[in-house]
């Protein structure tokens, strides 16, 4: 499933960080996660977190519409 908004490298980013589904992120509140990406990044020297915590709220938001996952 894809969520509006969460292109390849931002969903690259989510999977390693630890996000495996959809409900995985529609469970989650955006300041944490957004946090748990920044230091995933960090210590692993990935990809750059070139987003902020609102556009994580708008991927949960999008997620929490998905059916199954309200």
């Amino acid at each position: 499933v894809r969520i509006y908004g969460v292109g390849p490298v931002f969903a690259r980013i989510m999977v390693d960080g630890g996000i495996r589904s959809t409900s995985d992120l529609a469970g989650r509140e955006a300041g944490p996660l957004f946090a748990d990406l920044v230091k995933w990044s960090a210590g692993t020297k990935g990809t750059p977190i070139t987003f902020a915590e609102r556009d994580i709220q708008n991927c949960i938001d999008m997620a929490r519409m998905l059916p199954g996952n309200g």
